[in-house]
């Protein structure tokens, strides 16, 4: 669809990191609405586990999402070059995991992607 790149927010003085839709693809209808759902269902979830979105907007005719960003890895990252986790610990990510999907699920959203290259494990546990 796009990419996701750190930034630093200017009026807020922090990193975040900016999801854009690729500019070659604006004129894709699909994924430019595919990318509004996102933008909507990211603004009414408020969870420790789950990314939180910050802002939304076009520049240069180009749609970005302002996200959280997550100091860390991916699980996937993680394990390639950590190799296999050991149990509890594995149990605790899925707990947690499970905890953000289940009050996903709750406000009525249905993640549709889950994997390891989309949970992310931050430096602060």
């Amino acid at each position: 669809m796009g990419a996701v790149y750190r930034a630093t927010h200017v009026m807020m003085k922090r990193d975040v990191a900016l999801k854009i839709i690729d500019p070659r693809k604006v004129t894709d209808k699909s994924l430019v609405d595919r990318f509004r759902r996102e933008v909507l269902v990211s603004a009414k979830l408020q969870h420790e586990h789950i990314v939180q979105a910050y802002d939304v907007g076009v520049h240069a005719g180009v749609s970005f999402l302002v996200l959280e960003f997550v100091e860390g890895a991916d699980l996937s990252v993680i394990v390639k070059r950590d190799g296999p986790m050991a149990p509890g610990e594995a149990a605790a990510i899925c707990l947690q995991a499970a905890s953000g999907l289940a009050y996903s699920h709750a406000q009525g959203v249905v993640h549709r992607d889950i994997k390891p290259q989309n949970i992310l494990l931050s430096t602060k546990g």
